[in-house]
């Protein structure tokens, strides 16, 4: 072989190695961005709480609060486990309403401290609301501590929005 020959033999290996390379460094690449992409997605799929919640001012406490939150505000346990129980059984007996149906709306705050403040009935002023919504108001309003919401780990204020049915029965209790 001429040296010519070997030359252009040599030239077009080492075109076809440096190729070969190109397209390996590209494939590791593309490996590895793979990887990283995927690695990051399963980390924050096990991360189920991450707070994307936005803050909202609460005029009636004066506080920024959340609506959502990665775990909502929970009736204290060792008490009722549940708020309507709890109203049922503080509720003053009133034979003279049996039959009366009440829906109520609430809204209150549970801060980072798990009070409740701030509790209204929604879209009314106290003054306009009925005999009724008010004693719901005053039992939920001496409720005890809440266990607060929570957002990326950390406690918060939540505002709660909840619609309460009940109907009076013949004994003058809430059903």
């Amino acid at each position: 072989m001429k040296k010519e020959q070997q030359n252009i033999i040599i030239t077009i290996g080492i075109v076809i190695i440096s190729n070969v390379c190109k397209q390996f460094h590209i494939f590791l690449l593309l490996v590895t961005f793979c990887c990283f992409f995927s690695c990051s997605r399963n980390i924050h799929s096990q991360n189920k709480h991450i707070c994307e919640s936005i803050l909202h001012y609460d005029s009636i406490t004066n506080k920024n609060v959340y609506n959502n939150v990665d775990e909502m505000p929970m009736f204290s346990e060792d008490v009722d486990n549940n708020l309507m129980r709890y109203i049922m059984k503080r509720y003053a007996d009133d034979p003279q309403k049996a039959g009366l149906q009440l829906d109520v709306r609430l809204r209150f705050v549970i801060d980072k401290e798990g009070r409740l403040i701030g509790a209204r009935v929604f879209n009314k002023y106290v003054k306009d609301c009925t005999e009724e919504e008010k004693q719901i108001l005053k039992i939920v309003q001496s409720s005890p501590k809440w266990e607060p919401g929570i957002c990326s780990g950390q406690k918060v204020d939540v505002l709660v929005r909840m619609r309460l049915r009940f109907v009076i029965n013949e004994n003058g209790r809430l059903r």
